[in-house]
């Protein structure tokens, strides 16, 4: 019906205008942290690595037998700890970028 199309057009028109959420409004402009935040690299090293980290976890499943880390294999706690470290490291990285570290703390993807 051509009352219903032109609904739809007020609803797409109303969701083109609206401002997308990206964080990196909210990081400095200047300085390391920003700047390595920013960084493509950056981004796409940080999905490389989440994506290797789900398929460890499988890996470490079906692999690993130990009740903890410390009795585990060494390759399985190299692992963990390596994925400790970047995960940490991209933690810091994004929380120093924040110009107002409070909103870092209000941000859902933080």
């Amino acid at each position: 019906t051509p009352l219903g199309q032109e609904e739809l057009r007020r609803s797409v028109a109303v969701s083109l205008r609206k401002k997308v959420y990206d964080v990196k409004a909210f990081y400095k402009t200047e300085g390391v942290w920003q700047a390595i935040a920013r960084n493509g690299y950056f981004e796409n090293i940080t999905l490389a690595v989440i994506s290797f980290n789900a398929l460890w976890m499988s890996i470490d499943t079906d692999n690993n037998l130990a009740d903890s880390i410390l009795s585990a294999d060494p390759i399985f706690q190299i692992a963990e700890h390596s994925f400790c470290v970047y995960f940490s490291f991209e933690w810091f990285t994004r929380f120093m970028s924040f110009e107002s570290k409070l909103r870092g703390f209000r941000d859902a993807w933080f």
